[in-house]
């Protein structure tokens, strides 16, 4: 029940407990604890359940998250920025505790691992926020590489961010499998081991650019492959870039 006539957030009458201009409940959670912790498991245990639904479908259905994204289906599923976010802070903790990605490590290295270390190292630091400012680049290319009427930037952006997400939901799993292999065997069991896990990645990118942008099968399939390509040099470039600026002149 309400307990107040007008909404003490934006000042509008209320009809029921719930203001229907700005969306805040009228309760007074600072006059009972129960509302507090009400309000704790409401958002806690809604937050879980739509991160397990947007996993789900970003796992199972390629392309869905995005399709859904722009006919205006975004309640029951995590944002796009959100969850990309939140997958990048897991994977940049998987990576630090093991040491690095090998792939990243080798795009980074121009081929060469100890070099890509070298330059790894010094942005270990502020590998999230490069994660983060390759989207809006990746997002230029795909742009570029399906270029179509009535399909905005940002609706290019919102697709990297999920294909993207998956990728770190991925290299996530299988970074512990190619530190093993590494630890186990040799360095470079561990990046064979890498680029197995990172080979799944082009079949899905593949279907989700299929079921978002409604291209042909071949066409599409080169796009993808032009992609993946512009984006280890990407990758290379901003990496060095960052590199040389954490170093100094």
């Amino acid at each position: 029940m309400s307990d107040a006539a007008t909404c003490r957030n934006c000042g509008t009458a209320l009809t029921g407990r719930w203001c229907h201009a700005c969306g805040q409940d009228s309760r007074n959670p600072l006059r009972e604890l129960r509302s507090l912790l009400e309000e704790f498991l409401d958002s806690a245990l809604s937050w879980d359940s739509k991160l397990l639904t947007t996993l789900k479908v970003l796992a199972t259905s390629p392309g869905e998250l995005t399709v859904a994204y722009v006919a205006g289906q975004r309640a029951r599923y995590l944002g796009p920025v959100r969850l990309y976010l939140l997958l990048s802070l897991a994977y940049v903790t998987a990576y630090a505790l093991l040491h690095g990605d090998p792939v990243l490590v080798y795009i980074a290295g121009g081929g060469d691992i100890v070099s890509g270390f070298d330059e790894i190292g010094r942005i270990e630091r502020w590998l999230s926020l490069v994660l983060v400012l390759l989207m809006p680049l990746a997002a230029l290319i795909m742009a570029l590489l399906f270029h179509r009427a009535g399909i905005p930037l940002v609706q290019h952006l919102v697709f990297v961010l999920h294909i993207s997400g998956f990728s770190l939901v991925v290299w996530t799993l299988g970074r512990p499998l190619s530190y093993l292999a590494g630890a186990l065997v040799h360095e470079v069991a561990e990046l064979v081991v890498s680029v197995a896990v990172n080979v799944p990645l082009a079949f899905y990118c593949y279907r989700a650019a299929r079921a978002h942008y409604g291209r042909g099968e071949l066409d599409t399939f080169w796009r993808i492959l032009l992609y993946g390509a512009a984006s280890a040099a990407l990758i290379r470039g901003v990496v060095l870039l960052a590199s040389r600026i954490v170093s100094g002149p």
